[in-house]
Order: structure tokens, then C-alpha cells, then sequence
């Protein structure tokens, strides 16, 4: 790991090289608002929870550790270049909204968006069509 990873954490007047570990669940909506032949438009929002933590580099010990909520609202644009497949690019923000936890790192932040899809279920229908 590249040393600007971590972070100098003093607790009981002890320095800990501490890592940020950042885990979180968002399961999510997506609304279409454009649908052409070959492209589409369409805004995911994304709702999770999850943990935050500094995690000392040496003995994995949890230093400090806050709850955190995510909002994810982005805009994506999709190009179906064939019957099963295509590709798309967007961005969006992650907002994180950490409890009284004492985690100091910002979690907000940009976020950019490359996707290839794969259409299973037209893949499905093709197979077993009669």
C-alpha cells in the first residue's frame, strides 16, 4: 500500500498508523426517462449504511469506528450497440452522513461511472422462444 493511505491517530497519548476502511450496503432505485432504439437515459439513486473505521496497520485493531449513512443520486447515458449488449458512462455524488463517531476523514465525494451491461433477460427470451 502507498503510504498516504494511512493516517497518524493518537488515542491514550499513544500514535497509531491507522487505515481508513469504509464498508457500506446500498441496494437501489433507477428511473428511465429516455429510451430510443439504441440509447437510454436513466437516474439510479442509491439509499445504504455502512461503517466507517480507522483500523491500526500493524495490529488490526479498530481505533475508532462511526455508523454512516449514503445517498447516491447519478445520471447515466447508455448506448446499446447490440441486441445483448451495451456500454454507458455518468456521474453522480455520494453524500455520507456519519453519526458522533470519531472519524474524521470526509466520505462525500464525487463519484464517475463506466458500465458495461449485458441484457440477460433478452439473452433468456432468444434461447427459449419457440
Amino acid at each position: 500500500m502507498k503510504s498516504d493511505q494511512y493516517r497518524s491517530i493518537n488515542r491514550n497519548g499513544e500514535s497509531h498508523n491507522a487505515e481508513l476502511q469504509f464498508n457500506y450496503v446500498t441496494p437501489f432505485i433507477e428511473y428511465s426517462f429516455y429510451k430510443s432504439e439504441h440509447w437510454y437515459a436513466e437516474i439510479p439513486v442509491q439509499f445504504g449504511f455502512g461503517k466507517a473505521r480507522y483500523v491500526d496497520s500493524t495490529t488490526q485493531e479498530v481505533l475508532d469506528e462511526s455508523n454512516v449513512f449514503v445517498y447516491e443520486p447519478a445520471m447515466t447515458i447508455e448506448y446499446r450497440f447490440w441486441r445483448f449488449f451495451g456500454v454507458g458512462a455518468g456521474v453522480g455524488f455520494r453524500l455520507a452522513l456519519k453519526d458522533k463517531g470519531k472519524i474524521e476523514d470526509v466520505l462525500t465525494s464525487p463519484e464517475y461511472i463506466f458500465r458495461f451491461k449485458i441484457y440477460f433477460g433478452d439473452i433468456y427470451k432468444e434461447l427459449t422462444k419457440d
